[in-house]
């Protein structure tokens, strides 16, 4: 049974004031909270996506690197920020908006910032790991990432357009093509496209 708006509200608004709450040891981070919360209470729409797009285009994420430790996406629980607060107003935000931001979740999900420059899994099919970078690919939430647009291009309630619809599909793939360059990197050139593709499927 889904949800009524009013029910979504309550709980993003919820969800925020514990995430308000549970962060005071990061000022930066607490009171971006609590700034989402009062636009989503007073449903200041543009004001709210204009402000979740600088959250996930902060240091570590998407193309801004502007952000300080203090502000880094990686101090966010980006997902649930995006399946408790976005899903519950996505048809209120600007389409394009809503593609760029399911897009900079989908990549975040896709890379771990590891301590000192590397990140190490006990399962390479998840993580593979780079030295040269302070990120790494994470195979599992490039999966993740896929589903996150993939729900945004199948929501029967969110009516797109073509530009963002192409925009997403075109993330989509680039999804695919991480996928296949990380995997080969770890395995191999004999990886073929069809077991990447089979990885990453629904």
């Amino acid at each position: 049974m889904s949800r009524s708006f009013a029910d979504m509200t309550n709980a993003a608004l919820e969800y925020l004031k514990e995430m308000a709450a549970a962060t005071r040891n990061n000022p930066d981070v607490s009171a971006t909270y609590e700034k989402l919360s009062i636009l989503f209470a007073e449903k200041l729409w543009h004001q709210l996506t204009v402000t979740i797009l600088d959250v996930l285009s902060s240091s570590y994420g998407g193309d801004n690197s502007s952000g300080t430790a203090s502000t880094s996406i990686y101090n966010y629980n980006v997902l649930e920020l995006y399946e408790r607060i976005v899903l519950a107003c996505d048809t209120k935000v600007n389409p394009l908006s809503l593609a760029r931001i399911a897009s900079l979740v989908a990549f975040s999900l896709s890379t771990v910032r590891g301590n000192n420059g590397t990140t190490t899994s006990s399962t390479p099919a998840d993580t593979i790991t780079t030295t040269t970078s302070t990120t790494s690919t994470n195979i599992s939430g490039i999966v993740k990432g896929r589903k996150v647009i993939q729900h945004v291009l199948e929501k029967p309630t969110v009516r797109l357009g073509s530009a963002p619809t192409l925009f997403l599909q075109s993330k989509l793939v680039l999804l695919v093509l991480l996928a296949l360059q990380e995997i080969t990197s770890c395995f191999g050139p004999h990886v073929s496209v069809m077991a990447v593709s089979r990885f990453v499927r629904p």
